[in-house]
């Protein structure tokens, strides 16, 4: 095959034509080539790719199309505890502390 163009409805940069192994610019039965493009999708979408080859005076054309699943997450966020949760969570443990000190201090002096 010859004169190959490969373009996306959804992605004009195609680049790509890797596996032309012998450099001859011709598909061959036993080479592979790889198209790439890459694009920021938001959503969900349908892409549909066209390839155009010749051969002995031929022209053929092929089309398929894929689609493409896109799930955006939200970050979610912890609320956490608020700060005056925080504030007397120190709070009692100073009290706690406070209270095991006297309780340390009158069994010293008995």
């Amino acid at each position: 095959l010859s004169d190959i163009t490969v373009t996306d409805d959804k992605c004009q940069n195609m680049s790509g034509k890797l596996g032309d192994t012998n450099g001859n610019n011709l598909l061959d039965p036993h080479e592979v080539w790889i198209y790439s493009c890459t694009i920021n999708l938001k959503h969900t979408t349908i892409s549909t790719v066209t390839v155009t080859a010749k051969a002995n005076g031929l022209t053929a054309t092929s089309s398929d199309s894929i689609t493409i699943n896109v799930n955006i997450s939200q970050p979610t966020t912890s609320p956490g505890l608020p700060e005056w949760k925080i504030v007397s969570g120190i709070l009692a443990a100073f009290i706690l502390f406070i209270i095991l000190k006297q309780k340390s201090n009158i069994k010293k002096r008995k």
